[in-house]
C-alpha cells in the first residue's frame, strides 16, 4: 500500500496519508529559558532589571505568554517591549503575550526584559534566580 506525507504550507497541519488520515496537531512549548541581570543600557531601566532569554518550540503559529507565579509584596515586576520603554505590570496567573511568531519554528530565541521596582524603597532588589523563580511562561498556537 502506497503512503504520502504533505505539507500545504509551513503553518498547515502535517496530513499523513495512508490506510487512514492523520492530522498532526498543533504543538508548541518551551525549549528552556534563563535569567540573568541586564548588561545595562535600557532606558526604562532606572531600577533592577533583568534580561531573559526563551526558547519557543512550534510547529504553527504561536505566541509567547509570561505571568508571575505569585504575588509580590511590595515589589513589581514588569515586562519592556522589545525597542521602547514601555512597560507592562505583572501580575499572578494573568498571561501577558510578550512575542509571537508567524511560522513553525524547531526552537527561536526570544530575547526579554523585565524590570523589578521595589515599593518600599528600601533597595533591597531580588537576584536573577529569584527572578526566574517568579516568572511563568507558556508557548499557546495562533488561531
Amino acid at each position: 500500500m502506497a503512503q504520502r506525507i504533505s505539507v500545504a504550507d509551513a503553518t498547515s497541519p502535517v496530513v499523513i496519508h495512508t490506510v487512514h488520515s492523520v492530522t498532526i496537531p498543533p504543538i508548541v512549548g518551551i525549549v528552556g529559558s534563563t535569567v540573568m541581570p541586564a548588561s545595562g543600557g535600557h532606558a526604562a531601566c532606572t531600577t533592577s532589571c533583568f534580561e531573559s532569554i526563551v526558547g519557543v518550540r512550534a510547529n504553527t503559529k504561536w505566541r509567547l505568554q509570561v505571568a508571575l507565579t505569585q504575588p509580590l509584596d511590595h515589589a513589581a515586576v514588569e515586562w519592556i517591549e522589545t525597542g521602547t520603554s514601555v512597560a507592562h505590570r505583572l501580575a499572578p496567573g494573568e498571561y501577558l503575550t510578550v512575542a509571537a511568531g508567524d511560522e513553525s519554528t524547531p526552537q527561536w530565541a526570544v530575547a526579554l526584559s523585565f524590570k523589578v521596582h521595589d515599593e518600599t524603597a528600601s533597595g533591597a532588589s531580588p537576584d536573577a534566580s529569584q527572578v526566574a523563580g517568579l516568572l511563568s511562561y507558556r508557548v499557546v498556537p495562533q488561531p
